[in-house]
């Protein structure tokens, strides 16, 4: 069984990490047409295209190495949970939580200015709107 796309129909959807300055698809522009030999070759004609792109490579693996970098975080360790709360609380912290806590916070609160960072931050969680609707009240 083949699945062919409806004429017209890209790919629209959103993707999820929209905000991550990842480069554009190639087969965002594309229209499709219904006719999968015709289309299949206008993709590979695209994704060959925007392989041998350099500027696109160079964004590839720019993204590649913001959101694959597990280097982003640090741990505190005190001798006891009473040295912790007193440090955080002397920092003025502590209500924002005792375990993981947002470094630009915390960083803005000390005076301490950060490099600037071409990563799109988002610290809460987007809702995901169709497994919010299968939750009962």
């Amino acid at each position: 069984m083949a699945f062919v796309r409806k004429p017209g129909r890209g790919r629209k959807k959103k993707p999820l990490d929209d905000d991550l300055d990842m480069p554009p698809s190639p087969l965002d522009s594309l229209e499709y047409t219904g006719n999968p030999e015709k289309d299949s070759r206008q993709e590979i004609a695209l994704s060959l295209e925007a392989l041998q792109n350099k500027e696109r490579k160079k964004a590839l693996r720019e993204h590649m190495r913001l959101t694959t970098d597990s280097e982003y975080w640090c741990a505190l360790c005190f001798e006891t949970r009473e040295q912790k709360e007193a440090f955080l609380k002397a920092i003025n912290i502590y209500h924002e939580g005792d375990k993981y806590l947002d470094g630009l916070d915390m960083a803005r609160r000390l005076g301490i200015n950060l490099p600037a960072s071409s990563m799109a931050y988002r610290p809460t969680a987007k809702e995901n709107k169709r497994l919010s609707a299968l939750v009962k009240d």
